[in-house]
């Protein structure tokens, strides 16, 4: 039987674009003209010239953090929940457009 060749995209680990193939503010740190311009206000506001920096680091470990916990959950959990959570999300949806969504 002949090997099957395989493509260079099947040779990329799925983990590794499991990390980033969501992850719409990683070209956001890398983009040095929103930093300085948040960071100027920030100075004048916060006192704190690293404040969103600091901010949006944070809140990539702990978007790393869930995205492990909910990578290492096996796949059938979620089929078992699917309805629940899709109902939940639409509920919490629909309160957007409520008194309780306004500020």
């Amino acid at each position: 039987m002949a090997r099957k060749e395989t493509r260079k995209s099947e040779q990329i680990p799925s983990v590794i674009l499991t990390m980033f193939a969501g992850r719409a503010d990683i070209p956001v740190l890398l983009w040095p003209g929103d930093a300085v311009s948040t960071s100027a206000y920030s100075a004048l506001v916060v006192w704190d010239s690293m404040h969103y920096f600091k901010r949006q680091i944070l809140f990539c470990i702990v978007g790393f953090i869930g995205m492990y916990i909910v990578m290492k959950i096996d796949y059938h959990v979620y089929i078992k929940w699917a309805k629940p959570i899709y109902f939940f999300s639409v509920f919490m949806m629909l309160l957007v457009k409520t008194p309780l969504g306004k500020k």
